[in-house]
């Protein structure tokens, strides 16, 4: 049995903005429910990313991969959050990331031609997407200062913190990617910490 489009959006907008019955269901309509499985791409780099995904439930992740087939994790998401490619959404260009499944999940697709139809429907969506973009930018500012001014286990402890629900369930050469350190150094600062609280 499918979710109902409709429930699975309410999950995702912030309880500061009033958007009317009608208006959720409008776009719910519009959204597409996809099953991933693990290891399945949403999208690849290289390809015009133009729509925007709710995940229900599962784990993915978006990462960058050089000529090399050498592979950078940008984030990882769960359940209640939304990922998109901001280049492909906003300028039409080819996304430089890939957008994976690490788990068996859930997802509504919604087509960036109708979030720009929703935009000019009723303010609640602008607004929606103000919080959303403040959101992204809080959090690429975070992760670029700790990348700039933090110390591996640093890093790895604001790991634990941000991603407490998901880290579980990333595998380890996933999470030492997002780091920007080798699993050799994550063993060994896992340890340390292990150490430190026996």
């Amino acid at each position: 049995m499918q979710p109902d489009p409709r429930q699975g959006l309410a999950r995702f907008i912030p309880l500061q903005v009033e958007l009317p019955d009608d208006e959720l269901q409008w776009l719910a309509q519009g959204c597409r429910s996809l099953r991933v499985a693990k290891g399945e791409h949403l999208f690849h780099a290289g390809e015009l990313a133009a729509d925007f995904y709710f995940v229900l439930h599962g784990v993915v992740r978006l990462y960058y991969s050089t000529d090399q087939g050498k592979e950078f994790n940008k984030s990882f998401l769960g359940a209640g959050d939304v990922a998109g490619c901001l280049i492909s959404l906003s300028r039409a260009q080819p996304c430089r990331f890939s957008l994976q499944a690490l788990s068996e999940g859930q997802v509504l697709c919604l087509s960036g031609d109708l979030l720009q139809k929703a935009y000019k429907r009723h303010p609640a969506w602008e607004r929606l997407g103000r919080i959303f973009m403040e959101s992204l930018a809080l959090k690429k500012e975070m992760r670029e200062a700790s990348l700039l001014l933090d110390d591996a286990q640093q890093r790895y402890q604001s790991f634990l913190r941000d991603y407490s629900v998901l880290a579980e369930q990333i595998p380890l050469y996933h999470i030492a990617s997002y780091l920007g350190i080798t699993d050799v150094a994550l063993s060994r600062i896992r340890a340390r910490l292990k150490s430190s609280i026996s």
